[in-house]
C-alpha cells in the first residue's frame, strides 16, 4: 500500500457519445438494476455489478474541480505549480543575466512566503509537514513577517556572482519541499453527480495491490481502516480540536459565500446550504476518539 498525490478532485459518470434523444432513453436504467437483481443481497457485489453495468455507457473519470466562486483565490496546489514555472523561467534567465534572475528570484521569494502563511500560520505550523516547516525556517517564517521575507532573503543573498549557488539553493530548501506530496494527508474529492446536492468528502489517497491481484471491496476497507487508524493516534488529543476549529471555518467561509452569491443574483433566498454528512465521525469525535478510529 502506497500514499499517492493528495490532489482536489471531482469524480463523476460522463458519456462517451451522447445523442440529443438520449435524455429520453431508459435502457440503461433497466440494464443496471438487472445486474443489480443479480446479486442477491449482497451489497458489495451490487455495487460492482452496477460499476460493470454503468461502464458500458459512461466513463467515470476525475478532474479538477470548477471554482463555485468567480475571481476565487486560486487553490494551494495550483499556486505551488506556478511557483515551480517561475522557478524553471528563473533558471533559464541566470544562464544570460544575473542581475534579471536575481530580480525574478526575488520575486519567487515572496510568493512563496505567500503560499507558506496561506497553508499554515505559526501557531500551526507544529502541525505542518516536515517539509512545510523546512520551507518556513528556510525563509525564517514566522520570525520574519511574510511581507518581508523576500526583503530578508535577498540581503544575505546578494552577491550577483553567487546567483548559480543561490538557485540550487532554493530548489532544494524551497521549491522541492514545497512540491512533495507528503505535504498533505488528505483532500477534497467530490464523488459522483448528486442533482440536489454536492457532496464532498475530505479522504486520504492511498493505492494497493498490483496488477495481478488488485484489491477487492473486502481488502480496499481493511487497508483503509487501517489507513484511518493510523492517521488517528489516541493521543493525539489536538486532533479533534483542529478538525473542529476547521469545520466551523469552512462554515463561515460558505456563509460568506452565500452572502455574496445572494448579492449576485439578487435573491433573498439562501444559494448554498451547509449540512456536515459524517455519521461515523461524528461517532469518532463523540465516543471512539480515544481508541483512533474514525
Amino acid at each position: 500500500m502506497f500514499n499517492t498525490s493528495q490532489d482536489a478532485t471531482a469524480t463523476a459518470w460522463s458519456a462517451v457519445a451522447v445523442h440529443p434523444m438520449s435524455v429520453l432513453e431508459t435502457e440503461y436504467v433497466s440494464v443496471v438494476q438487472q445486474a443489480e437483481r443479480s446479486a442477491g443481497n449482497n451489497g458489495d457485489e451490487k455495487r460492482e455489478r452496477a460499476f460493470e453495468a454503468m461502464s458500458r455507457f459512461f466513463v467515470l473519470s476525475s478532474e479538477a474541480p470548477s471554482l463555485l466562486q468567480p475571481n476565487t483565490e486560486p487553490l494551494a496546489d495550483n499556486r505551488i505549480k506556478d511557483l515551480k514555472a517561475q522557478f524553471d523561467l528563473v533558471e533559464i534567465i541566470a544562464e544570460k543575466n544575473a542581475s534579471e534572475a536575481s530580480a525574478e528570484l526575488k520575486a519567487l521569494i515572496q510568493a512563496a512566503a505567500e503560499i507558506i502563511v496561506y497553508v499554515t500560520s505559526g501557531e500551526e505550523l507544529e502541525f505542518a509537514g516536515e517539509n512545510i516547516q523546512a520551507a518556513a525556517t528556510y525563509l525564517q517564517l514566522f520570525e520574519v513577517p511574510a511581507e518581508n521575507a523576500a526583503e530578508a532573503w535577498a540581503t544575505s543573498h546578494a552577491d550577483p556572482d553567487k546567483i548559480g549557488d543561490y538557485i540550487a539553493e532554493v530548489d532544494k530548501k524551497l521549491i522541492q519541499p514545497l512540491l512533495s506530496n507528503d505535504n498533505a494527508v488528505a483532500s477534497a474529492r467530490s464523488l459522483y453527480n448528486i442533482a440536489p446536492f454536492y457532496l464532498f468528502r475530505l479522504m486520504h489517497r492511498f493505492i494497493g495491490g498490483d496488477q495481478a491481484a488488485p484489491m477487492d471491496l473486502d481488502s480496499k476497507g481493511v487497508a483503509s481502516g487501517a489507513a484511518t487508524k493510523a492517521m488517528h493516534p489516541p493521543q493525539w488529543d489536538w486532533l479533534i480540536e483542529w478538525h473542529e476549529t476547521q469545520i466551523v471555518l469552512l462554515k463561515d467561509r460558505l456563509s460568506h459565500l452565500n452572502t455574496s452569491l445572494k448579492a449576485s443574483f439578487k435573491t433573498n433566498e439562501d444559494v448554498i446550504r451547509f449540512f456536515l454528512k459524517g455519521g461515523a465521525s461524528n461517532v469518532y469525535s463523540s465516543r471512539q476518539r480515544t481508541e483512533g478510529r474514525e
